[in-house]
Parts: structure tokens; C-alpha cells; sequence
């Protein structure tokens, strides 16, 4: 996987950079990055979640069904049955310790989804249908979730997080965009009790959530920014 191109737009737009270095989960290289196929991943290994994300978002017809014929609904791109659904996994670049897995979303007693940071419908393109179910496939990687309330990661519950996404990818179908965004983390975030796969554990939930859009519009860059924030009072 190469992960997000800064070139993408057809001018450099850099992933952001780290002042905390040493928060930051390392792959067996000493390198910082995590990358999927059109996007990357920096993990804060202190709150066992995404630091950042970034991506390349291209929704044009060509991008998200390359090869016609092909199945591109979301139960096809993971080459699922009627009653199969999506399996979460940890990414074996970093320590386990370092992530935040599944098991503590479906033991959480319902209090959150498993918010995407990189939306799967965002970076499910690509110039065959191999690539488009590879980018599909990576997406459901814990290091890129986060705990989120449905109220705010659902678009079909009116969340404003999952609006937003909707308002990005409806952009992205006449011109691309790449996206950066992650949680806001607060030292005041409400902790949760809840267990991993070791046992009980204690985590920060994110009470804010920031997204960047870049895009290049009549060969000038045009860049939205956005903090949104969950309403946590039911899990605390």
C-alpha cells in the first residue's frame, strides 16, 4: 500500500506533522505511518486511537466503478453473503497494545459505534475493482475507528459527523479532495469502563472530532475545516 499521495490534487498537499513523536505508535522500521490503499494512518499509542488520518477521496464514476458488471455494493466489495458482515481487525505493523480492538466495541454494552475516521464509501475507487475492494477491505482496521454515539456518527440518525460525510462525498463525485481528520484529544475527555482482550480497561472517549477538506477548484486550492462534538452525557 502507498496511502495517501500528497500530489493527488496535482499540487503538494503534506499529511500533517507531530509534536508529540514519541506518543505515536512505531512499525518495525521506527516509521510513524500506517498505510492503506488511498489513505494513512498515525496512531496515538497513549489513547490507542487514530492521532490523523489522510486521504484521497475521487467520486467520479469512472473511479468508483472501473470495471462495469461488477458488484460495488458494500456487501460485494467484501464478497459477502446475505447474513455475512463486516469483521474488524488490528493491524499487525504496530503493537496490540498500541490499538484499541474490536472486542471493546462489541462488549462496550451498546454506549458506541465504531466510528470510521476514513469513510469506506471515501476511498472504495480505484482503477480496477481489485483496488477498489482492497481500499473497501482496509478501512475496517481498528487504528481507523473511533468510539463514537450513533446519534453523531449516523447520518440516518441525523449525526452530524455522518452528514458531513455525505456532504463530502456528494462534492468529491465533480472534483477530488483529500481529507484529513481525527479526534480532538482533550486531557478533560470522560473516561469509559470498558474491556479489551486482556481484560478491563479504562479509556478516554473523544468528545470532538476535526475534519480538513482540501480541494483544488479553478486551479486554486480551497480548503473547509470543521470541529464537531458528541454528546457523551448517556455513556458517562
Amino acid at each position: 500500500r502507498h496511502g495517501y499521495e500528497a500530489d493527488f490534487l496535482g499540487v503538494s498537499v503534506p499529511m500533517p506533522t507531530v509534536r508529540r513523536k514519541s506518543a505515536m505508535a512505531e512499525l518495525a522500521d521506527g516509521s510513524k505511518v500506517l498505510h492503506y490503499e488511498h489513505f494513512s494512518v498515525v496512531v496515538n499509542k497513549q489513547r490507542r486511537l487514530a492521532q490523523f488520518t489522510a486521504s484521497n477521496v475521487d467520486a467520479s464514476k469512472a473511479a468508483k466503478e472501473p470495471e462495469p458488471g461488477k458488484d460495488y455494493g458494500r456487501k460485494g466489495l467484501a464478497g459477502f453473503g446475505e447474513t455475512d458482515t463486516e469483521k474488524w481487525f488490528t493491524d499487525p505493523r504496530i503493537q496490540l497494545t498500541h490499538q484499541l480492538p474490536n472486542r471493546f466495541y462489541t462488549k462496550d454494552r451498546g454506549a458506541f459505534d465504531r466510528g470510521h475516521i476514513v469513510r469506506r464509501e471515501d476511498v472504495a475507487w480505484g482503477a480496477t475493482y481489485d483496488q477498489v475492494r482492497r481500499a473497501n477491505g482496509d478501512t475496517y482496521h481498528v487504528t481507523n475507528c473511533s468510539p463514537q454515539v450513533a446519534g453523531f456518527n449516523q447520518s440516518m440518525q441525523k449525526g452530524v459527523w455522518g452528514q458531513l460525510e455525505n456532504l463530502v462525498l456528494d462534492q468529491a463525485e465533480t472534483e477530488r479532495v483529500s481529507l484529513f481528520a481525527g479526534p480532538a484529544f482533550d486531557a478533560r475527555d470522560p473516561v469509559f469502563v470498558g474491556v479489551d482482550d486482556e481484560g478491563a480497561v479504562t479509556i478516554p472517549i473523544p468528545r470532538k472530532f476535526w475534519k480538513v477538506v482540501v480541494a483544488r477548484t479553478g486551479g486554486k486550492l480551497q480548503t473547509f475545516a470543521f470541529l464537531l462534538e458528541q454528546d457523551l452525557s448517556e455513556t458517562e
